[in-house]
């Protein structure tokens, strides 16, 4: 059967069209009408908020009524009728027989896993939980460097050591990619020569910057050595939901799969959900952990806003404005000089459905029956082994001779565009499925002011690189500490794999003390410091700090942004394990 679309043509097997109706939109006007009825948790709590009954429950404000003027002014009182709590017909998350179980069947369905849970206390919560039911103290779990720092309160919370994988660097945008399928192999035989026991392996795809890692070959390995491939996919749940997007991780074989479903669909901010296909990862553990994770009071918003994305992507359309939104920004963007977008033609590839390129995404079925997991021929970057995400444009303005930071505060300030983060050296901008056409429109336009407005640095000048050529005063060290003259970004940093001086739960629960940033080169760290965004740590606590690693953290806050994780936020002092 073929569907048509304004920007191409897809093809599947008739075996396969009922299976993937909910994923992609794929259904008849019956059946969609039918899905979209169906939102049984949605339902339940507008049933329950028309009663008119009398509330000795929490919570307090009692249906809207002892919340501030104010307050109800500007969010309006209506809304607080549906939120509500664990009472007759609206189910209980920690043990849902109901209408959350109900749903969260539909949301397995909808995104093709065997098992979903809904979370509440954002994807982080998810991440916790399958590091929780996969590892323990004394497992080893094999990470891609560039992951979340949720990934590290996991291990402190399981008790493992991590076994760090550098992801492949894109030195041109300053950016690191996902996990190599050969690097992920050497770690694999690496530890096993060190008798080391793997108990997960866990990537981040796609990252922050849209790019995502070659999870059908990532799997595939993983299954070989009998272990568990997780997937921080939070900026990936539309992936696989319309055929000029990239196959999800799902899709490609992960067994367990993180999403940040308000991050791109339309669910609230904090909704978020796990998935679980396959029999590597435990389920029953999965549920142990979130319950020891999760709120015992969850949002009834926040499920509720969970339950309906699920039932919006059974609308053939709903992806589509997005896209176009996407192309008409493409389309400006492309007219911009001194700027450089992150894989444009790959983008250009998805959106047009171009099925002659080398970078056709159609995807290929070969099965035989509705539960078989379709064989995926994805797109490759021609700057690696990767997939991009059509809906995240990451624009390097370098050439401009600015920043990340200085483009984007003129982009705001200037023209009312707000983006998603920025870094020395690129812009990045998330569309979802709430964009529209003027909006990328907006977005071409307010780029083409900037490329001819004659913007003054504000940050002290870089090298061709997008580095700092100079350190500031304050936190200078004497020629004896002094750690590095050479600038590099966080992507560049080179890291040992798995030779931590202390497991994340060691360095967490020992004690500190207080030292100059130069006087803490050498030493143990014992706090997280992660530059901000994109918030990928650049030392763990347990790890050893570096002069380079030292040297970034300064350029972030040299070039405007931020370091969490410090306790001291100007890094002069910093906190490590005391000798």
């Amino acid at each position: 059967m073929i569907y048509s679309t304004r920007f191409g043509q897809y093809h599947e097997t008739l075996t396969l069209r009922r299976a993937r109706s909910l994923r992609c939109g794929c259904t008849s006007p019956n059946e969609a009408t039918r899905v979209s009825k169906s939102q049984p948790l949605l339902r339940a709590l507008m049933h329950r908020a028309q009663q008119a009954d009398v509330p000795f429950h929490v919570p307090g404000h009692k249906h809207g009524a002892g919340v501030t003027e104010l307050f109800g002014s500007t969010v309006g009182t209506n809304p607080l009728r549906y939120d509500l709590t664990e009472i007759s017909g609206l189910d209980n998350l920690s043990s849902p027989s109901g209408a959350i179980a109900e749903a969260q069947q539909l949301a397995a369905a909808a995104f093709g896993a065997d098992r979903t849970w809904f979370l509440v206390n954002g994807c982080s919560s998810g991440i916790h939980a399958a590091i929780m039911a996969c590892t323990g103290p004394g497992d080893t779990m094999i990470v891609s460097r560039n992951c979340h720092l949720s990934v590290f309160s996991g291990m402190v919370l399981s008790g493992c050591t991590p076994w760090w994988v550098e992801p492949e660097v894109d030195s041109e945008f300053g950016i690191a990619h996902g996990m190599d399928p050969h690097a992920l192999i050497e770690a694999l035989e690496e530890a096993k020569t060190c008798r080391r026991r793997v108990s997960a392996v866990m990537v981040v795809s796609p990252t922050y910057f849209g790019v995502a890692a070659p999870i059908k070959e990532l799997a595939h390995v993983c299954h070989e050595y009998r272990v568990p491939l997780l997937v921080d996919e939070a900026h990936g749940s539309h992936f696989g939901t319309h055929p000029q997007l990239p196959p999800s991780a799902l899709q490609q074989g992960a067994d367990c799969v993180m999403h940040s479903t308000h991050k791109v669909l339309s669910a609230m901010t904090q909704a978020a959900m796990l998935h679980v296909k396959g029999d590597l990862v435990n389920t029953s553990r999965i549920s142990k952990a979130l319950q020891t994770l999760q709120s015992s009071s969850p949002s009834y918003l926040l499920l509720a806003s969970l339950d309906a994305a699920t039932a919006k992507l059974t609308d053939p359309g709903y992806m589509m404005l997005p896209l176009q939104a996407v192309q008409h920004a493409l389309g400006l963007l492309k007219d911009v000089p001194g700027i450089n977008i992150l894989n444009s033609h790959f983008i250009d590839a998805y959106i047009r459905g171009d099925t002659d390129s080398s970078y056709n995404n159609e995807l290929m079925y070969n099965a035989t029956n509705t539960d078989e997991v379709p064989v995926v021929d994805p797109v490759r970057s021609p700057r690696g082994n990767h997939t991009q995400d059509p809906l995240r444009i990451t624009v390097s303005v370098t050439q401009l001779g600015l920043t990340g930071y200085e483009a984007a505060a003129y982009l705001e300030e200037e023209h009312g565009v707000v983006a998603e983060l920025s870094t020395s050296k690129v812009v990045v901008f998330a569309f979802g499925v709430g964009s529209t056409v003027a909006q990328g429109t907006t977005l071409g336009q307010a780029f083409l002011a900037l490329s001819s407005t004659q913007l003054r640095p504000s940050t002290p000048p870089l090298d061709r690189d997008g580095t700092v050529k100079s350190q500031p005063d304050d936190l200078a060290c004497s020629s004896s500490e002094q750690p590095s003259s050479t600038s590099c970004h966080p992507a560049q940093i080179k890291y040992s794999s798995h030779c931590n001086a202390m497991t994340p739960r060691e360095a967490f629960f020992s004690k500190g003390e207080r030292v100059t940033s130069c006087q803490a080169v050498g030493r143990i760290s014992a706090e997280l410091l992660c530059p901000y965004p994109p918030g990928v740590p650049v030392v763990f606590p347990g790890e050893v700090i570096t002069s380079q690693a030292l040297q970034v953290l300064r350029d972030t806050l040299t070039l405007g942004g931020t370091v969490t994780g410090a306790a001291d936020p100007t890094l002069q002092l910093l906190t490590v394990v005391t000798s």
